[in-house]
């Protein structure tokens, strides 16, 4: 079955070398796909390294009520932030992360606990563990892109 990703933001997002990118990349950019569960383990796999902030969108419920994890480009971070009512705040725990292309970024998500893990080839670089009851039943997750001319995510994927 072939599912759309819906875009929830003032991206525009395209699909080039199998690979999305955001095409208007002076604004927060989220693409979600309804999958069912709010629970799951998310995964998307890094395809170039631009300035920028990109990763993966969660729990996302409507514009002022969402979740992301993500990769920093200007402080070499891995973030996590949770948006409430409108309220957009870092719930993460300062985890330094250098990106490189094929980087994975894993969200495995059970109620309100959040664990983030970046793979790369193969094996867990770093981690990070949160608790958060933010749109804690919403069952939409995607991609997250912001001002980042160049970004490329592929191979997303959610399991139940």
């Amino acid at each position: 079955m072939v599912q759309t990703y819906i875009g929830q933001s003032a991206g525009t997002f395209g699909i080039s070398s199998n690979e999305a990118y955001e095409a208007v990349t002076t604004n927060i950019g989220l693409a979600t796909l309804e999958c069912g569960s709010a629970d799951g383990v998310i995964l998307v796999t890094i395809k170039a390294i631009p300035n920028g902030q990109y990763g993966i969108c969660f729990r996302y419920q409507d514009n002022s009520n969402f979740l992301y994890a993500y990769y920093r480009w200007a402080s070499d971070k891995l973030e996590i932030r949770a948006v409430n009512a409108g309220s957009d705040g870092r719930i993460d725990n300062n985890v330094s992360w250098v990106a490189a292309i094929n980087d994975q970024i894993e969200v495995t998500l059970s109620g309100t606990s959040i664990a983030v893990r970046v793979i790369r080839g193969g094996s867990t670089l770093v981690s990070d563990s949160v608790t958060s009851s933010v749109a804690q039943t919403a069952t939409k997750h995607g991609i997250y892109i912001e001002a980042a001319t160049g970004a490329r995510l592929d191979d997303w994927s959610y399991t139940a």
